[in-house]
C-alpha cells in the first residue's frame, strides 16, 4: 500500500522494468513541459476545428517525430476527420404540449427543456402524438423490450433518462445512454425523443447547466461513404425537466411520480399519452476539418507484431466559452492536457529503451471528444490499419494529481482479459482495481474507448479510485474537483499538480499496464457471455472468466 511521497518514490524506482519492460524513466519534467505548452492560453482551449487545437496536432505530431514513432494517419501524422459543425440560433428552441381539454403550455430553453441544434435541418416545427416507453431499452439478451405493444412510428418516444436498474453497471451505462435510446426509437420510426432528466442525471449534472452547454457547436463527422448511425436519423432529440414531463403526462393513464417510483427497482411499462407536443428549433451549419493524430511503435515479435495495441487519449477541449471571474479561455489542463502529457511521456519511455515491445502499440491523440466521442468514432468506423488487427484499447483521460493512488476503477477491465494486464501493472505499484462505485455516472459509455468497444474490441478507461489516500477522502476530492473546474475556465495551469509524485506515478501505471498487455503471450480476449463481448463481437474466441468474478 503507498502511504507518502517517500513510499511512493521508493515503489517507482524499485523496479526498472517489469515483461520486458524498458529502462528509461517518466520524467516529471516531459510531462509538465507537455502540459504548459497544451494548456496555454494561446491554444484557446483546443476546441476541434479551431486553430488552437490545429496548434496542438502539430506538437503532438512532432513529438511522435522525435520520439521515434512512425506515422500513421492517412497525411503522414494526420487522419483528418471531416466535420459537419451545427449551432443553434439563440432563444427557438420550444416545445408545446397540447394536453386534455385543448389546453398548451409552451417550454423553452430558458427553463425546462434543453436541445442541440439539428444537424441537418435549418428550421424545423415538428407535431406528433406521444408515447412513453419507459427506459426505451431493447436487449435480447436480458429478454427486455420497452417498446413491446407500442406503436411509436411518426411519434414522439418519452423515456426515462439515465441508466435503468436491474443491469450491471456498465451494461446499464450502455443501454441507458442518449444515443443507445436515440438508436432504439430510430428503428423503430419515431419522429424523436424526449428524454427525461430524472433525479440521477440531475445529482450528475443540474438541468439548468445543460441549455448553455446545448448552445455550443454540435460537431459529428460527416462522411458520404460510411451510412449514418440509426439514431441520426431522428428529428428531434431533447432532455425535458420534471416540469415539461408532467405536462407530457397530463391525462395519462398512470401518473409521472408513481411511474419514476416504480422506475427505481423496475423497468416501468410503457403507455400512449394522451398529449401532443410540437417542437421547434433554429439551426445553422458549417463544414470543418479536425485531424487526430496517429503514430505507430512496431512490434518486435513476426506474429505478435501484426497485432495492435491502441492507446488513445484525446486533444481537444471545449475552446472558449461564457466568461468565470473574467476568464473566458477554457483551458483544459487535466482535461486532458495531463492524459496527452502522459501519453507522449509513455510512448517516449517505450520507444527508447533497449527492448522493443512483442506488438504495435498505435498512440491515438484524437479530437472532438468533448463533442460526443467524434474523433475515436470516426477512427474506429475508417480506421487507418486493419480493424482485425486492433485487439484492444487503453484510453488515457485525465489524471487526478492531488493524492497518491491507493486504487483505481477500470470501467471494462471485468468484462475482458484485457482487465487482467491492468490489475498485473497495478498490483506491481501497490494498487488495487476496484469496482464502479458510481453506476448512475455510466462511465463506461462517455470516454474514447467505447467506439472501439462497438466494433467488437475490448477496451477500458481507467479513472482514480475512491479509497482514502495519505488520510485524504478521494473520492470527495474527484467530486469537489468536478463541481468546482471540470469544463471551466479554472481547469488550467494554476492548479497544484503534483508532477513529480503523482503524475508520474499515473504515467508509470499506464506504462507498465502497456507493457503487460502488449507483450502477453495471448491477445486480449472478451470473457464468455460478457454482455459487450456477445453483442459486439459475436463468434469471436472468449475465455472463461475467473470464478473470483463471475458475479457479472
Amino acid at each position: 500500500m503507498i502511504v507518502g511521497r517517500l513510499a511512493l518514490a521508493v515503489v517507482l524506482a524499485a523496479a526498472a522494468s517489469l515483461a520486458g519492460a524498458q529502462e528509461a524513466a517518466i520524467r516529471a519534467d516531459s510531462i509538465r513541459a507537455h502540459m504548459e505548452f497544451l494548456a496555454d492560453d494561446l491554444l484557446e482551449g483546443r476546441e476541434a476545428g479551431t486553430r488552437g487545437y490545429d496548434i496542438a496536432a502539430a506538437y503532438v505530431a512532432s513529438q511522435f517525430r522525435q520520439i521515434g514513432l512512425q506515422p500513421a494517419g492517412t497525411n503522414g501524422f494526420f487522419h483528418p476527420v471531416p466535420l459537419r459543425k451545427s449551432l443553434l440560433v439563440p432563444n427557438t428552441v420550444t416545445l408545446r404540449v397540447d394536453g386534455v381539454g385543448g389546453k398548451s403550455i409552451t417550454f423553452t430553453d430558458a427553463d425546462h427543456v434543453a436541445a442541440r441544434p439539428s444537424d441537418t435541418e435549418p428550421l424545423q416545427s415538428v407535431e406528433a402524438a406521444c408515447v412513453f416507453a419507459g427506459y426505451g431499452v431493447v436487449s435480447p439478451e436480458h429478454k427486455r423490450d420497452d417498446y413491446a405493444g407500442l406503436d411509436v412510428r411518426g411519434k414522439f418516444v418519452v423515456v426515462l433518462g439515465g441508466p435503468p436498474p436491474g443491469f450491471p453497471s456498465e451494461v446499464a451505462g450502455h443501454l441507458g445512454s442518449a444515443d443507445e435510446q436515440r438508436a432504439r426509437a430510430a428503428e423503430r420510426g419515431a419522429a424523436g425523443v424526449f428524454i427525461i432528466y430524472t433525479p440521477a442525471l440531475e445529482a450528475r449534472w443540474p438541468f439548468v447547466r445543460l441549455a448553455p452547454v446545448y448552445r455550443q457547436p454540435v460537431i459529428e463527422w460527416s462522411d458520404p461513404t460510411i451510412p449514418k448511425n440509426p439514431g441520426k436519423s431522428l428529428r428531434v432529440s431533447a432532455m425535458v425537466d420534471l416540469t415539461a414531463a408532467e405536462a407530457l403526462f397530463k391525462g395519462a393513464p398512470r401518473k409521472l411520480a408513481d411511474v419514476m417510483k416504480e422506475a427505481r427497482t423496475r423497468a416501468p411499462m410503457g403507455f400512449a399519452l394522451k398529449a401532443r407536443a410540437t417542437f421547434s428549433r433554429k439551426s445553422e451549419h458549417f463544414a470543418a476539418t479536425s485531424a487526430n493524430v496517429a503514430a505507430l511503435l512496431p512490434g518486435s515479435d513476426p506474429v505478435l507484431g501484426r497485432e495492435v495495441l491502441v492507446f488513445t487519449s484525446h486533444l481537444d477541449h471545449v475552446g472558449v466559452g461564457a466568461p468565470v471571474n473574467g476568464d473566458a479561455i477554457y483551458n483544459g489542463a487535466l482535461d486532458n492536457a495531463a492524459g496527452i502529457a502522459s501519453m507522449l511521456e509513455v510512448a517516449r519511455v517505450l520507444a527508447s529503451g533497449p527492448q522493443r515491445l512483442r506488438r504495435s502499440v498505435l498512440f491515438l491523440a484524437v479530437t472532438a471528444e468533448e463533442k460526443g466521442l467524434v474523433g475515436s468514432d470516426y477512427f474506429a468506423t475508417k480506421p487507418t490499419i486493419e480493424r482485425e488487427r486492433m485487439v484492444g484499447v487503453i484510453n488515457l483521460d485525465g489524471a487526478m494529481p492531488f493524492f497518491d493512488l491507493v486504487d483505481v476503477i477500470g470501467y471494462g477491465a471485468d468484462s475482458s482479459t484485457l482487465g487482467d494486464s491492468l490489475r498485473r501493472a497495478a498490483d506491481s505499484l501497490g494498487i488495487s482495481v476496484s469496482p464502479d462505485l458510481e453506476p448512475e455516472q455510466a462511465y463506461f459509455t462517455r470516454s474514447d474507448h467505447y467506439p472501439f468497444v462497438q466494433k467488437g474490441i475490448p477496451g477500458i478507461f481507467l479513472i482514480a479510485g475512491n479509497k482514502p489516500a495519505n488520510g485524504k477522502d478521494a473520492a470527495e476530492i474527484n467530486r469537489r474537483w468536478a463541481a468546482a473546474h471540470l469544463h471551466q475556465p479554472s481547469d488550467d495551469l494554476n492548479q497544484p499538480f503534483d508532477y513529480e509524485g503523482h503524475m508520474v506515478q499515473w504515467a508509470e501505471l499506464f506504462r507498465r499496464w502497456t507493457v503487460e498487455a502488449a507483450n502477453a503471450d495471448e491477445r486480449p480476449l472478451w470473457y464468455e457471455g460478457d454482455y459487450f463481448g456477445e453483442r459486439f463481437a459475436p463468434g469471436q474466441p472468449g475465455k472463461n472468466r475467473p470464478a473470483a468474478r463471475n458475479s457479472r
